[in-house]
């Protein structure tokens, strides 16, 4: 698992996801300073808890 942050989270994304065959679990916004978003990837062959990538079990899961 890793993570990425970009200013064409589309883009690159779709990159990782169809070059790389790799999948998206888990996305997460960072409200501090100016604010971002944080986008967490990882083998497709995985399986989240919850298919939502927003959603906070994801996020626990990953770490």
């Amino acid at each position: 698992m890793f993570t990425i942050r970009t200013k064409d989270p589309l883009k690159i994304i779709a990159f990782y996801e169809n070059i790389l065959d790799l999948k998206l679990f888990v996305r997460m916004y960072v409200d501090r300073g100016i604010g971002f978003t944080l986008y967490f990837l990882g083998d497709k062959n995985l399986q989240a808890p919850n298919p939502d990538i927003d959603a906070l079990e994801n996020i626990e899961w990953m770490s």
